[in-house]
């Protein structure tokens, strides 16, 4: 879970993003991918509204949380070809 700018964002393992308003308990974005590695993240910098989505089949998408829309992905890989994480902080996106 996550929160920016009053919503709550949530993925699930199965490769649902969401984002709730907690005030009117009904969701307000959702997009459906495919399933989640345990290495997804949410930036941990102040006010940043990224996150790194990890699916299990190695692509890696960038997502901005306040536009609603992909910035930027990285293709499938073969199953354990190369470990494959994200970490956003202040310094950029690794």
């Amino acid at each position: 879970m996550y929160g920016y700018r009053g919503l709550v964002w949530v993925l699930s393992g199965g490769g649902m993003l969401q984002a709730f308003d907690p005030i009117e308990s009904e969701p307000v974005f959702k997009k459906q991918y495919k399933l989640m590695s345990a290495r997804s993240a949410f930036s941990s910098a102040p006010n940043d509204s990224l996150a790194g989505l990890v699916q299990r089949n190695g692509k890696v998408v960038l997502f901005d949380l306040e536009k609603h829309q992909e910035i930027w992905s990285l293709p499938e890989r073969a199953a354990m070809e190369e470990a494959v994480g994200v970490l956003i902080d202040d310094s950029g996106v690794l």
